[in-house]
């Protein structure tokens, strides 16, 4: 549980990094590759969105973008797909 001043430290730091994100709508291009994903790597169904969809802005964008979660599997898939997880 955090006290109310490291909860205020953390949507400090959030609405800061929210200004830098990338938001995917899961277009069917993000849910077919999320399907592929899944499979390949025995994701969730949301890891595996989630997962799709960074791919993709990683090939739209600047390719130093990071992958940034806390679960070891998905990690360990985004590292296998190429992404720099952070």
């Amino acid at each position: 549980m955090l006290d109310d001043g490291q909860a205020a430290a953390s949507l400090d730091t959030l609405s800061a990094w929210w200004r830098h994100w990338n938001e995917v709508s899961p277009a069917s291009a993000v849910r077919e590759r999320a399907i592929e994903l899944a499979g390949r790597h025995s994701l969730k169904a949301a890891d595996a969105l989630q997962l799709a969809a960074a791919g993709m802005v990683l090939q739209q964008n600047d390719p130093a973008c990071l992958f940034v979660c806390l679960d070891q599997q998905l990690a360990a898939a985004a590292r296998s797909e190429g992404l720099r997880v952070l």
